[in-house]
């Protein structure tokens, strides 16, 4: 996969973030596997195990939960592309 971001102006690859090399290596695993393991893992994916937790910094104790838009326009992997570029 090939990602691009901007330079002055300008896009540049970029291939210096390690997370795409990660996605690439997922990708390739899920490419060697049958349809019916795709779709097994894809399933199991959807929402990730253990996502809500307490986190205690100082006195404080944060408290995260997670939901998800069933409505929801991108799927996980478009969401985390954008976040990770930093694009809206």
């Amino acid at each position: 996969m090939k990602v691009y971001k901007e330079e002055n102006g300008v896009m540049v690859e970029d291939i210096e973030n390690p997370i795409y090399k990660e996605f690439d290596d997922i990708l390739d695993a899920l490419a060697a596997k049958p349809k019916e393991e795709r779709l097994k893992w894809f399933a199991e994916m959807r929402k990730p195990k253990e996502l809500d937790f307490v986190k205690k910094i100082g006195d404080t104790y944060y408290v995260v939960r997670s939901h998800f838009d069933k409505e929801g326009a991108e799927d996980t992997f478009t969401k985390v592309h954008r976040i990770v570029l930093n694009e809206n």
